[in-house]
């Protein structure tokens, strides 16, 4: 088995510490963007989005990508979202359902929803935080 690559690492440790602070949402964001006055990277906890991280310039396409690798998808043309899900185990009996969005605006950036798949499959889903880019209503 190879040793996971550093960015792999990164974006799995963001994954853990969603879960452990109860995240519904993380938002990457690699430019200033609509409700985002700085690159970060956010979680969304208690009806607030909050930075969890600000990594350097130079990772956030990386991290973004790997999340497209992580749901099957290659990042998108502008202004063409790609949609993904994956579920994750975390534990003996814990498993997560995520449902990442890449998108392409001027810069490439991820959504990812975080359920708790039990959540997930009794359609007690977080509130998404508003507005949401790909929900309406």
């Amino acid at each position: 088995m190879s040793e996971a690559k550093p960015v792999e690492k990164l974006v799995n440790a963001l994954m853990l510490s969603a879960i452990n602070q109860g995240a519904s949402h993380i938002r990457v964001v690699p430019a200033p963007m609509t409700g985002f006055s700085s690159p970060g990277i956010f979680f969304w906890l208690d009806g607030a989005w909050t930075e969890e991280m600000s990594p350097a310039p130079e990772l956030y396409i990386p991290i973004v990508r790997r999340l497209g690798v992580m749901i099957g998808v290659l990042p998108p043309r502008k202004g063409e979202p790609w949609f993904g899900n994956l579920t994750m185990m975390v534990g003996d009996d814990r498993s997560y359902y995520w449902a990442i969005a890449i998108d392409r605006g001027e810069t490439l950036h991820a959504l990812v929803e975080l359920v708790d798949e039990l959540a997930f499959k009794s359609k007690r889903q977080p509130r998404p935080p508003a507005p949401h880019p790909y929900r309406h209503g």
